[in-house]
């Protein structure tokens, strides 16, 4: 596991997995990131096409597209498939139901849930409970990284999400950049 903010070389690993959040591919779709963010997910995005990179969403991303207009969410459903998906995770587990009997007054039920235990650690970190579901899925599922742009809600957390788990969390230029160094380099150089 990398130490927070230490610079980690990606450089040519293929295994490289990143969980793109919802807000990475959103942008990408309307082309409204950050430049720097909108250019480094375009290369990103050709790295995975040439197999040096993945690229992954899950299923949670159908979820916050559903109250999408329906042009929109077409669109949105159009981007997100030409990403990998992976296997979906509820962030608890539903055991059953305790009920008691009052007779002719009824029933109480009470369901007997437990939450997804680093779920449940991310938001006490301090993430909202959609961006701990995403972030759980992105470990549980062994990304590398997890990207976002999302700097109030996520990575202001950063330094104690990486040193908790094993992931990293980054802006989309900040993995391009870690990814390969010296391509970027020679960009700036020229």
């Amino acid at each position: 596991m990398s130490i927070p903010g230490e610079h980690v070389d990606f450089r040519g690993d293929a295994s490289v997995r990143a969980y793109l959040d919802n807000d990475v591919v959103s942008g990408f779709r309307k082309r409204d990131l950050k430049p720097e963010d909108l250019a480094a997910m375009t290369r990103l995005k050709e790295l995975a096409d040439e197999g040096r990179i993945s690229l992954v969403v899950s299923a949670i991303h159908d979820d916050e597209a559903a109250p999408l207009p329906e042009q929109y969410r077409k669109e949105q459903q159009e981007i997100l498939a030409i990403f990998a998906r992976v296997e979906f995770a509820d962030d608890h587990r539903f055991y059953g139901m305790n009920l008691i009997d009052l007779g002719t007054r009824g029933y109480i039920a009470n369901p007997l849930v437990e939450d997804d235990p680093i779920a449940q650690q991310l938001r006490k970190i301090g993430l909202e409970r959609r961006d701990a579901h995403h972030v759980m899925l992105a470990i549980r599922r062994e990304c590398d990284v997890f990207v976002t742009c999302d700097v109030r809600t996520i990575l202001k957390y950063r330094p104690t999400v990486e040193a908790a788990f094993p992931i990293r969390l980054r802006r989309p230029s900040e993995l391009l950049r870690d990814y390969n160094p010296k391509e970027n380099r020679n960009a700036r150089d020229r």
